[in-house]
């Protein structure tokens, strides 16, 4: 189970392992210079993870290898699956590049 906490551009989750121990991960997103305007496609997703991904950074991956900023409006992660509704915001290359690279990975992607 991950406890997630967003604020203005921190992302924080606990994940309780099966020894018992917390670990927790910061991930400090993007932000735009003032007047900075960025040429960018909004896409819903709704992401499927087996249980084999629950534990790897994979909106993390997203974020920093293509530049890609997510919003997370939805999440349920267990010790069996993951399912999270998120918001993917950034140039549509990087943004066909970042759903190959999830699909690739075994995440069921559904658009809407």
């Amino acid at each position: 189970m991950c406890n997630l906490f967003l604020s203005e551009n921190i992302a924080r989750c606990s994940v309780k392992g099966d020894d018992g121990a917390i670990a927790d991960a910061e991930l400090t997103l993007p932000r735009l210079a003032e007047g900075n305007k960025m040429s960018a496609t909004i896409r819903k997703l709704s992401l499927s993870f087996p249980q084999k991904l629950i534990r790897e950074p994979i909106l993390f991956n997203i974020g920093n290898k293509f530049g890609l900023v997510f919003n997370i409006s939805k999440a349920n992660v267990n010790d069996e699956v993951g399912y999270v509704e998120l918001s993917l915001e950034g140039p549509d290359d990087a943004m066909d590049a970042a759903i190959k690279y999830l699909s690739e990975r075994g995440v069921t992607i559904r658009e809407g």
